[in-house]
């Protein structure tokens, strides 16, 4: 599949830093907090738009995004996890980073994952 954002010019992307894992370390918890939370709604938002039909696939999407398809899947993955972890993240009641979330998904059941984490 062609993305239609391949077709225009592209301008390299230059950092403050020479290592961009310098700026990952200045993130504060809550920052990436925020972070995954917006993850998290963008996700439930890309779902109702392509079963109703206003997004045509994920490929698409991750295009229209400037994602790959890999980080698609990422960010796609993060819905399910269980509903009432989703809501204790949420509402700030359970504290992880994406990585961490990441982790549980692997664990398929609901309860599963609520087992493996505290």
């Amino acid at each position: 599949m062609k993305c239609p954002l391949d077709e225009r010019e592209r301008k390299p992307v230059r950092s403050n830093h020479s290592n961009p894992r310098i700026q990952i370390q200045f993130q504060t918890r809550n920052q990436r907090f925020f972070r995954v939370a917006r993850l998290l709604a963008l996700a439930h938002y890309i779902e109702q738009s392509v079963e109703s039909g206003l997004i045509k696939d994920y490929a698409t999407t991750a295009c229209l995004l400037g994602m790959t398809r890999a980080r698609m899947t990422q960010v796609m993955n993060l819905p399910n996890l269980s509903p009432t972890l989703q809501d204790a993240y949420l509402t700030g009641e359970l504290n992880a980073i994406e990585h961490d979330l990441r982790q549980l998904l692997r664990q398929p059941c609901w309860d599963a994952q609520r087992a493996d984490f505290p």
